[in-house]
């Protein structure tokens, strides 16, 4: 179980949000396939929209009374559920909140996963973004995917769905618009424009910097792992999730 083990406390974590970029979706379905291959029940959801769903059955009804019963009986045979309120060409409609809180009390299920964010995948949130997910008081933990690679690329819709919105906040960047590591540091410990309040909540964050495929991008994101924690930032790792590695960044 080396992914459950490292990333999910599965003794006191039923809900657990899993946000951010590139590698967000991969690793839902490495931790629900693990889940899954060790006899637990798993269900994949998120909270209104529409997105593609990254793995799972899916199961829809826009009767959320109705889901409840379908997914309990669908438990027998699908350890994965996607829940849903609505199919519609590959994308599916997400469900309300107080489903999400319902969910946590249907016997025989273990781990909730929850898709947080927006649908583009992006590294880098809006505030409003970041608002709505402290509003969600019934997690009880948080990963947050944050695709390393990018570093030192041109600070652009893959990064930051507005990018000329962003340098406002951070306008020190202007003129450079370059995604490097100074600029990675000052979103993530930023309280007023950045990050930083996601991780001053009571559930716990974990920061997974992904797409760490080589000794330099290993080497600059241990050098990011230490300024974050020297700033109040705990549990950081290091992702190449195509090979299935998940490394814990010591402090020191």
């Amino acid at each position: 179980m080396a992914l459950l083990q490292q990333l999910v406390d599965e003794d006191s974590n039923k809900i657990v949000g899993i946000l951010g970029g590139k590698g967000r979706n991969i690793l839902i379905n490495q931790l629900a396939m693990e889940a899954a291959n060790h006899k637990k029940r798993v269900i994949i959801t998120h909270i209104n929209g529409h997105i593609l769903p990254p793995s799972g059955h899916i199961s829809y009804n826009a009767d959320e009374n109705k889901l409840i019963g379908q997914i309990k009986r669908e438990f027998d045979n699908e350890p994965v559920i996607y829940a849903a309120k609505s199919l519609d060409d590959h994308f599916v409609r997400g469900v309300s909140t107080d489903f999400v809180q319902r969910l946590k009390n249907l016997p025989g299920l273990d781990i909730i996963f929850l898709i947080l964010g927006n649908a583009s995948r992006l590294s880098i949130l809006a505030r409003k973004d970041i608002s709505r997910i402290i509003g969600l008081n019934f997690l009880d933990r948080l990963i947050y995917c944050f695709q390393f690679d990018l570093i030192n690329q041109p600070l652009n819709q893959e990064v930051v769905k507005d990018p000329d919105a962003f340098l406002k906040n951070f306008p020190r960047y202007k003129s450079e618009k370059i995604f490097h590591q100074d600029m990675m540091t000052d979103y993530l410990t930023d309280s007023k424009n950045g990050a930083f309040r996601l991780f001053q909540q009571k559930w716990p964050v974990l920061l997974v910097l992904t797409d760490i495929n080589n000794v330099l991008l290993e080497n600059r994101c241990i050098a990011l792992a230490r300024n974050l924690s020297a700033k109040g930032i705990e549990h950081i790792f290091q992702a190449n999730l195509k090979d299935n590695i998940v490394k814990r960044i010591p402090a020191r």
